[in-house]
């Protein structure tokens, strides 16, 4: 089963409904989310991606932020590079590439 937006939105809502357990119990950690409900919290993004991916390799997870982290604030690039777009932190790009110039 291949992730959708639907999956999508209904593993972020679930996310923002345990952000505040969450932030008790695991602050900066990410959480890994399958069907609405938490499967695992893990120390570091990377450990979480490869082990959804291990467990849910038809998709359908979603992987939190840094749980208690800032909102996200992503750089337009273009003819109004001072432009930002901000997002809550469960809407936060978990898999960018880093752009160096």
């Amino acid at each position: 089963m291949a992730t959708t937006k639907e999956d999508l939105r209904r593993n972020i809502e679930a996310f923002k409904a345990l952000e505040p357990e969450l932030l008790a119990s695991n602050p900066g950690d990410y959480a890994m989310l399958y069907d609405e409900e938490l499967v695992a919290v893990y120390p570091d993004k990377e450990t979480a991606r490869v082990e959804a991916a291990r467990r849910y390799p038809e998709g359908g997870y979603a992987i939190s932020p840094a749980i208690g982290s800032p909102p996200a604030t992503l750089r337009a690039v273009g003819p109004t590079p001072d432009a930002t777009i901000s997002s809550e932190p469960a809407r936060r790009v978990t898999h960018a590439r880093r752009v160096t110039q």
